[in-house]
């Protein structure tokens, strides 16, 4: 789920929630496709050309692991990228997408992730130019 606030002016601020299977590449015994809430509350400027929207995202994320084992509990990070929102037509909006996260966790072990996330999404454009 994404929620934006006011996406004519320059910046807007932006909310990703989002469900995400994991699966666990080191050595595992159990649990090894544990799945996790991100919550990204982001602020994202933007350019808006005749034929959509050019934007940047930037914001925190929190990201809870919600399923009994080793790898319970919460982490912290940071997410950017950027993204286009396409018009095509007066009824359909393309949108590409990519960004980074990165997280830490206050386990005992302190491990640090990096990750890149990409999407391409096909959706009813909610209103014309």
């Amino acid at each position: 789920m994404r929620f934006r606030r006011d996406t004519k002016k320059a910046g807007s601020l932006s909310l990703q929630v989002e469900y995400a299977p994991l699966r666990v590449t080191s050595s595992c015994n159990s649990g090894c496709e544990p799945f996790a809430i991100l919550f990204a509350p982001g602020y994202e400027p933007s350019l808006h050309p005749a034929w959509g929207r050019l934007y940047a995202d930037l914001g925190l994320l929190l990201v809870g692991f919600p399923q009994r084992g080793d790898d319970r509990g919460m982490a912290q990070g940071a997410h950017g990228g950027i993204g286009v929102d396409i018009l095509s037509g007066r009824s359909l909006m393309w949108s590409i997408n990519t960004r980074v996260l990165w997280l830490q966790r206050s386990t005992d072990s302190d491990r640090n992730s990096l990750m890149l996330q990409a999407g391409v999404t096909l959706s009813p454009a909610i209103e014309s130019r």
